[in-house]
């Protein structure tokens, strides 16, 4: 017992020092953690391709009925859209996405069927002048729900692989304006309205970066949401998808190539609409 009082001494002496030598757990020379939220910003400005679907009807009359954009006022040429979506990431959970468009389209031709709009009577071969013209704004919060740890896609050793899912909150401005003209009887009509409504959805977003980097791509994007919801004053419903992939060729510019569609059922006063765009979009994103 007395001959093991050496070895036991020097063991607590060797402990001490060794504790000694680590940082102070409360206060003095420790490095205070880093607290500051960090905030990143993914800023893509892009065309989008569209064509108008869909049918609006505009009473009071009797015969009024839904006149379809297509085939009957032939509003569903493909037109370029400017279509801009902003990101802001907080710490690397919580986002903020903010998207606008201003969409337009026109077009003079021959009617076919018969239908009432508002005051105006149509026939089959009535020449008439129509446009439609809608602006709207977004803003989403978007919530972590579920990032699975891990490989999800069995990447070889190096390379890097992260799926996410969020739930989405947000709100819509809508504004619609329609005019048609009768230009064998004269006469014009013009309407539309505007919508605030809420959206509820969920977004999907999966990263892969390969290791080592291709050499035209860096790192490779898949983000596809959905949500729908009402109009606050009760007015009808919306519902949107956007998907796309960007393939980033640096550490922070890319090129994203995806799809938008946002489908309306709204009504205002005499005016009711059922109708929405849908095509491609492409765009160049900027992270920083």
């Amino acid at each position: 017992m007395i001959r093991s009082l050496p070895t036991a001494a020097a063991t607590v002496l060797t402990v001490a020092v060794s504790a000694g030598a680590q940082p102070p757990s409360g206060n003095g020379d420790v490095a205070p953690a880093e607290t500051g939220s960090k905030l990143a910003f993914q800023f893509a400005p892009g065309v989008w391709l569209p064509r108008l679907n869909g049918s609006a009807k505009l009473g009071p009359s009797a015969f009024a009925d839904h006149v379809d954009f297509e085939y009957q006022f032939e509003l569903d040429d493909m037109e370029p859209t400017l279509n801009g979506e902003l990101l802001l990431t907080f710490g690397e959970d919580w986002q903020l996405f903010f998207s606008g468009f201003d969409f337009s389209t026109d077009n003079e031709g021959r009617f076919v069927g018969f239908s009432d709009f508002g005051s105006l009577r149509f026939f089959p071969g009535d020449r008439y002048r129509a446009s439609f013209d809608t602006a709207s704004y977004a803003v989403e919060g978007l919530l972590p729900i579920a990032e699975p740890v891990g490989s999800i896609i069995g990447p070889a050793a190096g390379e890097n692989a992260a799926l996410s899912f969020s739930a989405l909150l947000g709100l819509r401005w809508l504004d619609v304006d329609q005019s048609v003209e009768s230009l064998d009887f004269g006469g014009v009509e013009e309407t539309g309205g505007e919508w605030l409504a809420g959206s509820l959805g969920m977004r999907v977003n999966l990263q892969y970066e390969p290791d080592p980097a291709w050499w035209i791509m860096k790192r490779l994007e898949i983000d596809v949401a959905a949500g729908a919801g009402p109009a606050l004053d009760g007015s009808g419903t919306f519902w949107q998808i956007r998907g796309g992939m960007t393939a980033y060729v640096t550490e922070q510019i890319g090129f994203t190539l995806g799809y938008r569609l946002l489908e309306m059922d709204l009504s205002k006063d005499e005016y009711d609409l059922d109708g929405g765009m849908k095509g491609l979009f492409i765009a160049g994103t900027v992270r920083f």
